[in-house]
């Protein structure tokens, strides 16, 4: 599997959401993201006090996901809403 992002500030046109293959929803407040093997490192800033009072969701660490099932459910979940 070949996963790409685009964190390119001096080039948004090369990247629009409707050039994305798929989309993965994640909460709100997602700060850095990487990849190392098959393992996307998400930290999240939702837990520093600046946001922790009006965060929906607190994530206050690094969270690590595993691609391949990232990757699946983000299409089981694009297959349901085109039904």
């Amino acid at each position: 599997m070949d996963l790409r992002f685009c964190n390119d500030w001096a080039a948004p046109q090369q990247f629009t959401p409707e050039k994305a293959l798929l989309k993965i929803r994640m909460p709100a407040h997602l700060e850095q993201i990487t990849l190392d093997g098959n393992r996307l490192y998400a930290v999240f800033e939702s837990g520093a006090k600046a946001y922790a009072l009006n965060a929906k969701t607190r994530i206050g660490r690094v969270v690590s996901f595993d691609i391949d099932t990232l990757v699946k459910e983000a299409k089981q979940n694009d297959d349901a809403k085109a039904q």
